[in-house]
């Protein structure tokens, strides 16, 4: 298994972490704290966080494994909100249950500003068991969101694409298990727009993008993505947000629903955190 290298728009979609999908997350090398349990990661939010109690010292690692009522075949996943690198943990490694041992798919290295992680991987595995590792036990972490779903290579980059991204440090307002909120004070919280142009896009994309429903959680990761082998998501900037509109104008004769004609295309994005 090797991680993927990506020379194009890579759009990571169709996640499958909900209460409908998944059966069960299961922890080792670590308790959680009371009211933000494992199972907030069975929810999109990230702010619906999970909050360790404890890590477990020595070969007992943090582990979360995500158990799904029918075998997935994931291409892709993420780590959204987070505070790994704060905590001490400097890489994450994403693993598939074989069906008599765990093997691993990708890493991602973690970076300095607490950046969320993707990794991608080459093979096609399919499996009702995947599962992050932090290679050594550290300190007490948050994580808001894992994602675990299916990666598109987009043929056409963007002719432009621009992200607007601020950071505040005010009160939040964080959801636990039940419904409860809890007040904390100089957390990060992001909020960003992310707008991506295509002129004549080709068929493919054009299909892709027309199905997207919205609202649909989404990574996306900047053309020329540097190879995750040597330097995982190391410095890079990887977009997570929602789909909230997209123009999809036709070239020529065509209509709206006729893919066989190029197409001009807007797609815009909110920030999921």
């Amino acid at each position: 298994m090797a991680n993927e290298t990506y020379a194009r728009m890579t759009i990571a979609h169709s996640n499958k972490v909900n209460p409908t999908d998944v059966t069960a997350i299961v922890t080792s090398g670590l308790t959680t704290q009371t009211g933000f349990p494992a199972s907030n990661l069975e929810f999109e939010d990230p702010w619906t966080i999970m909050k360790t109690a404890t890590i477990t010292p020595g070969p007992s690692v943090p582990i979360i494994e995500h158990q799904f009522a029918a075998s997935q075949s994931f291409r892709i996943a993420g780590v959204i909100n987070h505070n790994l690198r704060t905590a001490g943990y400097i890489s994450v490694d994403f693993e598939y249950w074989t069906g008599s041992a765990w093997s691993l798919l990708g890493f991602t290295n973690v970076r300095p500003d607490d950046g969320d992680l993707l990794a991608g991987w080459t093979n096609v595995v399919s499996s009702t068991r995947w599962r992050i590792k932090l290679p050594t036990a550290a300190s007490n972490f948050f994580i808001g969101s894992i994602f675990w779903g299916a990666r598109t290579v987009l043929e056409q980059n963007p002719t432009a694409a621009g992200v607007i991204q601020t950071r505040e440090a005010p009160f939040l307002v964080e959801q636990s298990a039940g419904g409860a909120k809890h007040v904390t004070s100089g957390a990060n919280k992001r909020s960003g727009i992310l707008e991506a142009t295509w002129s004549r896009g080709m068929p493919d994309d054009v299909k892709f993008f027309a199905e997207l429903g919205k609202y649909e959680l989404l990574g996306v990761l900047s053309p020329e993505y540097a190879d995750f082998g040597s330097s995982g998501s190391f410095g890079q900037e990887i977009f997570w947000g929602y789909v909230v509109n997209r123009v999809m104008s036709p070239r020529g004769p065509g209509n709206s629903t006729d893919l066989n004609y190029k197409y001009d295309m807007t797609l815009s994005m909110e920030g999921a955190v």
